[in-house]
């Protein structure tokens, strides 16, 4: 359902969108990449790779790699040893692939291509990661313990504070078996990345099971979720933890819940960070 919805919103969006992937490799390796189309070449390598990033790190980690396809139902990861840029290179549209190109730019060039016409090059936008900030936005959980001081725009305030009794404080709901804690962007954003500071001096491992969904929807569980649920292992006190929306997400919202199932417990959360593509 996940990658149905996901495809979708990316064919409703009408438009071929050109995005960064930084592997923090050099300072100019990164790979830029073309949605819904795919290399019409045969490849010297393929694989299963969980994400497109993964896949994009197999080129970039092998010396003779200029460029990916990637399917995202199948999750099939095809290295290429020639790119679009190469004479006699096409490009051919494959709804739910992923293409890729290592581009020791910074900018992301598509350059010539045969497989390029005019008006596709004119529709392309060149997507850069950058930090949407959530300062100011307005937040909303599903409770409030003590009804004072571990509000929800607690973990939307810029502050990496993690001491739940010390000023600024974290957001903390009352004890419940769903409790939720949710941002408004007032409009639609293309997200990437979204990471959850973990509260420090205490009880980080009522994080786990949290899910974190990205979508338009104001009811959460209408909304997808990135990566997987938090597990024993990543909820510990004062964590940073990382989810990956792949590929980048529409949204308007970002929320984080826990099912506790017949347990109530709260949901304590420092601060939450999203990164967007623009």
């Amino acid at each position: 359902m996940l990658l149905h919805l996901l495809l979708a919103s990316v064919i409703l969006y009408l438009c071929v969108h050109v995005y960064v992937y930084d592997a923090c490799i050099t300072p100019a390796s990164h790979m830029c990449g073309l949605v819904d189309y795919a290399l019409a070449t045969p490849s010297f390598n393929r694989s299963i790779a969980k994400t497109q990033k993964l896949c994009f790190k197999l080129c970039l980690d092998h010396p003779n790699c200029k460029s990916t396809n990637y399917f995202l139902k199948t999750r099939k990861c095809a290295l290429n040893n020639v790119s679009h840029l190469d004479s006699y290179q096409e490009l051919k549209m494959v709804s739910g692939s992923f293409y890729a190109f290592t581009e020791s730019k910074t900018d992301c060039t598509v350059g010539p291509s045969n497989g390029l016409t005019t008006s596709l090059a004119e529709t392309t936008k060149v997507w850069t990661e950058q930090e949407l900030s959530l300062i100011g936005m307005a937040s909303q959980q599903s409770s409030t313990y003590g009804l004072t001081k571990y509000t929800a725009e607690r973990a939307n305030d810029g502050h990496l504070n993690t001491q739940m009794t010390t000023s600024p404080y974290c957001s903390h709901t009352a004890p419940s078996k769903h409790p939720w804690w949710r941002v408004d962007f007032g409009g639609k954003h293309w997200l990437g990345r979204v990471t959850i500071v973990n509260r420090g001096d205490c009880c980080g491992d009522r994080l786990e099971g949290a899910a974190v969904r990205v979508g338009i929807s104001f009811n959460i569980t209408r909304n997808m979720i990135c990566g997987s649920a938090v597990t024993a292992d990543q909820a510990l006190d004062g964590a940073w933890i990382e989810r990956i929306c792949d590929p980048p997400t529409l949204a308007r919202y970002v929320s984080i819940d826990v099912d506790y199932g017949e347990n109530a417990n709260p949901l304590q959360l420092c601060e939450v960070m999203v990164m967007e593509y623009v």
